[in-house]
């Protein structure tokens, strides 16, 4: 992912926020609209948390995402995906997310308080200049 696409998310240094419009990143554009419920994601400016997987051996942690899907055919309403999001150091603009990670807060049926009345990044803020013009 570019690094543009995250970068108003890592200006908040960890503080939640829930995504909209044009603030999602393009590749989760690609998920049917229909089945995502919302998206949330937080992060922060290099230098991150160190980071590593069976298939990732160092990397920084400089963020993440979590996916709400719709879940119809679950006996609950809600399905959570989670989305790591680092950065090598052999790179400056680009992200790499990895997952979709299932983990114990799956399955679920309502969206965690922690995220209840977080900042709405929906499109690019409102300038009074464009106002003017």
């Amino acid at each position: 992912m570019p690094q543009d696409q995250f970068t108003d998310v890592m200006d908040r240094s960890w503080a939640p926020v829930k995504l909209e419009g044009e603030a999602i990143p393009d590749w989760l554009k690609s998920i049917p609209s229909p089945l995502v419920h919302s998206v949330y994601a937080s992060g922060t400016h290099p230098p991150g948390l160190q980071y590593s997987d069976s298939a990732i051996s160092s990397a920084e942690l400089l963020g993440s995402i979590e996916v709400y899907r719709k879940a119809p055919d679950d006996p609950v309403d809600l399905n959570r995906d989670w989305y790591p999001v680092i950065r090598f150091s052999s790179s400056d603009t680009m992200l790499l997310v990895r997952g979709p990670i299932s983990d114990s807060d799956h399955w679920l049926d309502t969206i965690p308080i922690r995220l209840l009345g977080v900042e709405i990044l929906a499109v690019p803020p409102y300038s009074e200049e464009e106002d003017q013009e």
